[in-house]
Order: structure tokens, then sequence, then C-alpha cells
């Protein structure tokens, strides 16, 4: 199955506000083995939601589309789409009733944002206004969902996903690496060309993520065994680091300066973090790194707060005040809106 996506909203264009819609639907698609093979963002003009829909119909039979459902002016997506399909717009009475049972205190048109293409599947929006539908027109299919991400992400997950492609399988497996370049992968993987199978490798922050398509490769699945060390299962480099210490028995201590916290909270989210962390410091200013960790006035006035032989007077603070301690960790840069280091 191919898939087009079509987001509508000027707000997209102009850069207000971020697609994230469409890299949700590409990544909840492209895991059940459905290809996106284009895509439009649109604005919400008639003239050009109908050249889109004549273009992504060139190319697919399926197209999901993302904006334009509510009951304010510009939201033009199911008078503009029963155009396009020569159908009616009616109410559907039942959807009627829901919102005003759920909105009772709220005035605003029930009987619009209850309108619907005549014939189409009413995908039901438990966390707004703006229901979306489905419609299969001579063999043209076609979902309406809202432009709110939250709404969108809810509706998708609980209704259309399970409903509308259900064939789920393992056309594509991913494999998460930390501490190792992408290029020393690249250059393992190569000669493992198979017919049908293609991979993707894509760089994060110290981190690398692999995607096989296509189905399981033994031979890709026999090279990245090499690099079994680095690899971990979640997606976030902080889980597969909390999960590790726990494995593994480890104990870890941090001090921050530029970072305020931020890492020792990364850890801190996560279920457990007190079985390995065993201290955490914010020594933001250079008076707390004096007087917590024992950093050396001398050290910071030659060499300043960002610098190398901070960062060793911070870890060695660290190992008088832990010395049972297995992992230590100091950080210091400029962070904020100001610069980033």
């Amino acid at each position: 199955m191919k898939i087009g996506i079509m987001s509508i909203g000027d707000e997209l264009l102009t850069g207000r506000t971020i697609n994230t819609n469409l890299a949700f639907l590409g990544q909840q698609l492209s895991q059940r083995g459905i290809d996106v093979t284009c895509q439009m963002t649109v604005p919400d003009q008639e003239k050009d939601i109908h050249n889109a829909l004549n273009y992504l119909y060139q190319n697919v039979n399926f197209v999901i589309c993302s904006g334009g459902l509510g009951i304010t002016t510009d939201d033009i997506t199911k008078r503009v789409i029963a155009k396009y399909f020569d159908l009616r717009l009616v109410v559907n009475k039942d959807c009627q009733r829901d919102l005003e049972e759920r909105f009772s205190l709220h005035n605003f048109d029930f009987a619009a944002a209850s309108t619907f293409l005549e014939g189409a599947d009413v995908i039901y929006n438990e966390g707004g206004y703006a229901p979306g539908f489905y419609l299969n027109q001579d063999g043209n299919e076609f979902i309406a969902l809202p432009g709110v991400p939250s709404q969108l992400k809810k509706m998708f997950v609980n209704g259309v996903e399970s409903k509308y492609f259900p064939e789920a399988n393992s056309a594509m497996k991913s494999y998460h690496f930390f501490g190792i370049s992408e290029h020393i992968i690249d250059n393992t993987l190569k000669g493992c060309e198979e017919k049908g199978i293609s991979y993707g490798l894509y760089s994060g922050i110290y981190t690398v993520t692999v995607v096989v398509y296509g189905g399981f490769s033994p031979a890709i699945e026999k090279k990245l065994k090499e690099f079994q060390d680095n690899e971990f299962d979640d997606k976030e480099l902080a889980k597969a680091v909390h999960n590790k210490l726990i494995r593994q028995e480890k104990t870890m201590v941090i001090a921050e300066s530029c970072t305020g916290g931020a890492l020792s909270y990364s850890f801190t989210a996560f279920a457990d973090a007190s079985k390995y962390l065993k201290g955490s410091y914010v020594v933001y200013s250079d008076d707390a790194k004096e007087t917590m960790l024992g950093v050396a006035p001398k050290t910071l006035e030659q060499h300043s707060a960002v610098s190398e032989q901070v960062i060793d007077e911070l870890l060695d603070g660290l190992g008088e005040g832990h010395k049972d301690t297995n992992v230590r960790i100091a950080v210091s840069g400029i962070a904020g809106p100001g610069g980033g280091t």
C-alpha cells in the first residue's frame, strides 16, 4: 500500500507552526510497512487543495489529510473535498448529539461541525469538536483528521490505525547505537545489499539509528552484532543508560554547571533511578564549584569555568565524596539563548 499525505494550513507554510503531524504519520505508517511516497503542504485555498489532490491521486490511491476541519471561516477542507468528489454535505445526527452533549456549555454551530461528505464514515474526536472522516470513492480512499497534533495522534492511534491499516507487519526494523560513528557502521554494512532489502543510517546526538526496510535481513543482523556492546533498545539514550546502569549494578554521580540539573532530571524521570544515582550537584556559579566540589580559584581564574581543567577538578571533587561510585560525570559549557558549547 502506498500513501500520500496532504497537510493544510497557512501557518505551516509561513513557519508559524512546525508540521509535526507529517512526521508522526510517516513514522506510524512506515512501522506498519506502508510507504508514504509523496506529501504536499498547501494553504487554506480551494484551488491549491484541489491541485494537490489531483497530483496525489496520480501517484497513490489513498490520501491522509490533516487540518481545516474546524468551524472558522478558513476551515474549508470538507467543502473543498466534497466538491472534488462531487458529493453532497450532510449533517450526521449522531455526531451532532455527541458534540452537543460534550460541549453543552459552548456556543458554536454544532450542525456545521457535524457536517460530512455523504457516505463518509465519521471518525470521532474525543479531544475536540472537529471530528474526522473516511471516504472511499471509486477506489480512491481519503481520511481527514484535525490539524491539532494531540487530537490527530489520539485519533490515529485509538481508531484509524487498527481499522484502516490493520495489516501490521515487520517490514521495518530499527537498531539503535551510541558511542560509535555513522561511517564505521556504514563501512561495516557494505556488501549486505539484498534484493528487496534496503537500509538507512540516521545520526543523532552521539547516537546512530540503522533502519532496515523490506523485511528481516540475516546478513545485516550478523554485521550489526559487531556493535552489540554499543546497542540500546530504547529510542532515548538516557533510558538506555538508565537500564544499563541498573542491569550492571553500577552507580553514578553528576556535577552540572551550564545544564543546571537538566542532565540529572533526564535520569530521575525514570523509575528506579535511585538504584544507581547517588548524588547530583548543580554548581552553576564559580563560588558553588569552589565550595561544593573544591575547584581551585586559581584554576577558574586561569582557565575559566568552561575548560577541561575545571572539569577535571569537578570530577576529582565528585570522587572525594563518592569514592565507591563507578561513574562520575561533570558538565560545563555555555548554554541558553546566548550560546551553546
